[in-house]
């Protein structure tokens, strides 16, 4: 079965198992097979430790090279071995004689016994270690056949023999009996069975518990977002239980929210291009037919009101192809250098030659005296004589509008002031979308297509540039927009 026709319920069910046997593998693995080995590492570790400590009091008791077994010694040495559990043998060199026992004798190895000294002692100085061990191979013979090592893990008798020298006069050697391992392993064996059968229980209903609580909001939601898929937006995404699915669903939330917006500006925008795209083809076929059933309508004035017509339909279509290009980024920006304020001068030059007729006045407003910059220049014109277009359609009967260039520290500001009707609140986050206008009368009064400030928007996001609009009803609107100095 795929990983992806898995449900997560499902899916975290299996982790859960799959981590609850992991750990009782690895549980078994070390209790039962490896107990051994630690066990023998940490207690050859420990007699080490001991015999260094021995060796380390013996040492505090020679005089002239001699060991002498005083009474504080002998206390120290039995104390050792006491609290231990350990039997201590102490040889003087070429006597081969045992100088001293301490402690109980570990019933093992019988070392005061043996006449293998002699071997022991020179097998021992062949041992590059600072500790040798000596095992005993019982081959049924009278004597033990004697074995020197410097690896403890060859050590696989129930006692634990270590030895050191002292100087070059003394042999140290302590002599440790090892805890059986084997009952133990055989009782943890039927001990980690009953563990293992708890602990799988037990995750089987955690895991349970936790794949239906994790997985109940995100089946909740996804029925939600089914239904959203098909079109119903009258619904509601409450999957709740944890930070992430809170998250999601106030995300899933918002997106039902702006799909209303976007559905009714999407009928708005249908009905408003099918009026504006239907008014002027009426205009023009009515007067057409006119024209042609009675030669006398003939006249300039009914053709300016086709010819003014078309233009008014061509506009609308060059705006709608020019907003598309710019949304979908198939036309790509040609960036050049040039000087900001003089293309300023020649838009607002320009504005007032073709309102000359009209008490249309366009001010330019500025104080700096070069303003250089990168952008798509013609992009960037036509973002200018929108923001003009518009601050005349909306200024009112006093019909001026300020053009004002600024400068900070990093940026020219842009600015196309109005005294007009000016802009409610609740109106300016919307006004750069499509069609959207403050006042819904002015549709036809107001010259222009209604896609000018979602043009500006397009364009200047295109270029990264910041924009915005300030605006105070009945007051007046500031449009505006920056660009880096260059």
């Amino acid at each position: 079965m795929k990983k992806d026709k898995i449900s997560l319920k499902w899916k975290l069910f299996f982790y859960i198992i799959i981590f609850a046997g992991a750990i009782v593998l690895l549980f078994a693995v070390f209790q039962i097979t490896l107990l051994d080995d630690f066990y023998r590492a940490i207690k050859t570790n420990e007699i080490n430790n001991l015999t260094l400590d021995v060796t380390n009091e013996i040492s505090k008791q020679k005089e002239d090279g001699k060991i002498t077994i005083s009474t504080l010694l002998s206390n120290k040495l039995n104390e050792i071995s006491k609290d231990n559990e350990a039997s201590i043998y102490i040889y003087e060199k070429g006597e081969n004689n045992i100088v001293k026992i301490f402690g109980p004798d570990s019933g093992g190895s019988n070392i005061e016994l043996t006449e293998e000294i002699g071997e022991i002692w020179d097998k021992a100085r062949n041992v590059d270690e600072d500790f040798f061990y000596i095992i005993f191979k019982d081959n049924s013979d009278p004597m033990f056949q004697t074995m020197v090592v410097k690896d403890s893990r060859a050590q696989e008798r129930d006692y634990l023999i270590c030895g050191t020298f002292l100087d070059s006069s003394y042999m140290v050697i302590v002599d440790s009996r090892l805890t059986p391992v084997e009952p133990a392993v055989s009782a943890m064996k039927y001990q980690i069975l009953y563990i293992s059968i708890i602990i799988i229980i037990l995750a089987i209903i955690v895991a349970i518990l936790m794949s239906r609580t994790i997985s109940k909001p995100i089946i909740s939601i996804n029925k939600s977002a089914q239904l959203m898929a098909k079109g119903n937006l009258d619904i509601e995404f409450k999957g709740k239980g944890y930070l992430e699915i809170t998250e999601l669903n106030n995300t899933l939330n918002h997106t039902i929210e702006e799909l209303k917006k976007t559905e009714t500006l999407q009928k708005e925008l249908i009905a408003n291009v099918s009026h504006d795209l239907r008014t002027p083809l009426t205009l023009i076929s009515g007067y057409a037919e006119m024209m042609k059933d009675m030669p006398e309508e003939i006249t300039d004035e009914n053709i300016q009101i086709i010819v003014d017509e078309t233009k008014r339909l061509s506009a609308l279509v060059n705006d709608l192809l020019s907003l598309s290009r710019i949304q979908s980024r198939t036309e790509e920006l040609k960036l050049i250098r040039f000087n900001l304020k003089e293309l300023l001068e020649a838009i607002v030059e320009r504005q007032n030659k073709f309102f000359e007729s009209t008490n249309v006045q366009i001010n330019l407003l500025t104080c700096v005296q070069e303003a250089y910059v990168e952008a798509d220049k013609s992009k960037i014109e036509q973002v200018i004589y929108n923001f003009i277009s518009n601050a005349i359609n909306y200024s009112g009967d006093k019909k001026i509008v300020d053009v004002i260039l600024e400068k900070n520290d990093i940026n020219y500001i842009v600015k196309v002031k109005d005294y007009g009707i000016g802009i409610k609140k609740e109106h300016l986050e919307f006004i750069w979308q499509r069609y959207y206008r403050v006042d819904k009368g002015l549709q036809r009064s107001t010259q222009g297509t209604g896609l000018g400030l979602s043009i500006i928007k397009e364009i200047l996001e295109y270029h990264g540039f910041n924009y915005g609009v300030d605006s105070v009803e009945n007051v007046g609107s500031t449009f505006y927009f920056e660009m880096p100095i260059k």
